[in-house]
């Protein structure tokens, strides 16, 4: 069953230690979002000072709140830690949140520290995030206990850094990406990435799992773990060379696992690797588009595109990616022919050649006969589309002038999205003009819409790989 963790994601009352009302102080930044769901559960400020802090008065300890706290946060100076903590177990925390840094990262004494530390906390029964992180939240709880906001969604975020956590919730933005969890993994000197992933498969609102790790403990374990969630697991680590070892080793005192015994130890439990944030945005993009519905898997992908250079392009780019684009047979052809013009290529990829000018349809026409061949599994669809709607210079000259170009690959967009509720195979759009209108309607069907064909070709082959069988409602074939 994995540890107990409900007083860390839904305790009864939480403590903020080291709350401060200077800005530059990070206990400043996590009173602030707890403070954003005061009628959830009591939140006490703790200064030793007292005063007030943001507006509340401040407890100068939590002896002094005179009532038991189930969750502590300690964000003060490292000579002042193990006072910090242990008076937070006096006063019955069962989870404590270790914001303070210079433990294992500081070397050997810092180690030694750490251990005792985690001993204590262990021995009375609680538990311990960190030290060195920068804090949790649980959308689903209303727990805010972290410097930023986590958009509110399905995907549970475990980092073992901060910042990079933010890019991550930054870069999702675009493609409506949410969280449900944000954990700071830190040092774990007590709580590790196997306890987090283990809860995170009980979590009914997590429907997959983002991590950044640096130090896996023990790779197997976690590869367990990550096997048995249910839910997909998408991994970006470091350790690829010997300078991200030595990143990694001054950052959390990581010792990190080399990335081939990562991938050895994850290939098998189909988790999905990438290397760097933006793959991870572009991976965790595609597998929400798979939670929408129900799709079917398979590698054989037909390109669709309004010009010659981005075809080729695509067609690399999905190869490098792992997908087969081979040649459609004579019947596809056929089929395609009949709604194309005599000078497009029909063969794969598939060219319109400029029909889109002159019929914005021939996008909507041409994706159905795809989606309907039997030989196609996935449709890469690349390059002008979402131009003649676009209020950037498109050819439309954007949806206020209502001209026939933007009001005809508007239609297209629709009938597009019909086309694609009538079947399980996915289909994936690189745009010049990824947020013109026309590209919305798309990415509001769940479509996944980019920018980069890269990230289109990358993000169809998340699909269609071993995660996108986790998903629930997808068939493996």
């Amino acid at each position: 069953m994995g540890r107990d963790l409900t007083a860390l994601f839904d305790p009864r009352s939480v403590a903020v230690v080291g709350a401060s009302d200077d800005p530059a102080k990070y206990g400043h930044a996590v009173a602030a979002q707890a403070l954003r769901a005061p009628d959830r559960r009591p939140v006490h400020l703790v200064n030793r000072r007292g005063g007030t802090v943001l507006g509340r008065t401040a407890a100068t300890s939590l002896s002094s709140i005179g009532e038991p706290v189930e969750l502590v946060v300690i964000s003060v100076p490292g000579a002042g830690f193990e006072a910090a903590v242990d008076d937070a177990l006096a006063c019955g925390a069962k989870a404590i949140v270790a914001i303070t840094a210079g433990f294992a990262e500081a070397g050997p004494a810092g180690v030694a520290r750490q251990r005792a530390i985690a001993d204590r906390v262990r021995a009375a029964g609680a538990v311990l995030v960190g030290p060195n992180c920068l804090g949790i939240a649980d959308n689903t709880t209303e727990l805010y206990l972290a410097s930023d906001r986590f958009a509110p969604g399905s995907v549970a975020l475990l980092s073992q850094s901060g910042n990079l956590a933010l890019e991550l919730q930054l870069r999702g933005e675009p493609h409506a990406l949410g969280f449900s969890r944000f954990v700071s993994l830190g040092n774990q000197a007590d709580v590790t990435l196997v306890d987090l992933v283990e809860d995170c498969a009980r979590h009914e609102a997590t429907t997959a799992i983002a991590v950044y790790a640096e130090d896996f403990g023990d790779g197997r374990a976690f590869a367990a773990a990550a096997a048995a969630v249910g839910k997909p697991v998408v991994l970006l680590t470091a350790g690829r060379g010997s300078a991200s070892a030595r990143s990694a080793q001054s950052h959390t005192g990581a010792l990190t696992t080399s990335a081939d015994v990562v991938a050895a130890a994850c290939r098998d439990a189909g988790v999905e690797l990438v290397r760097t944030p933006r793959e991870m945005t572009v991976a965790l993009a595609a597998l929400a588009a798979l939670a929408s519905r129900p799709r079917t898997r398979g590698r054989r992908t037909a390109v669709l595109t309004d010009g010659g250079g981005h075809g080729a392009i695509a067609a690399d780019a999905a190869e490098d990616a792992g997908l087969d684009v081979p040649e459609l047979g004579g019947p596809t052809q056929d089929g395609l022919r009949a709604v194309l013009w005599e000078q497009s290529s029909v063969g794969n990829p598939v060219d319109l050649a400029g029909m889109g000018e002159q019929r914005p349809l021939s996008y909507a026409d041409t994706a159905r006969e795809l989606l309907a061949a039997d030989e196609v599994d996935a449709v890469l669809m690349t390059g002008y589309f979402g131009g003649y709607a676009a209020s950037e210079g498109g050819l439309g000259g954007g949806p206020s002038g209502g001209s026939v170009l933007a009001d005809g690959e508007a239609r297209a967009a629709k009938e597009i999205v019909a086309h694609l509720a009538a079947t399980p195979k996915p289909l994936v759009l690189q745009s010049m003009y990824p947020r013109s209108p026309s590209c919305r309607v798309l990415a509001e069907a769940g479509v996944p819409v980019f920018a980069a064909t890269e990230d289109a070709a990358r993000a169809l082959a998340a699909m269609t790989g071993r995660a996108a069988a986790d998903v629930a409602g997808i068939p493996s074939l």
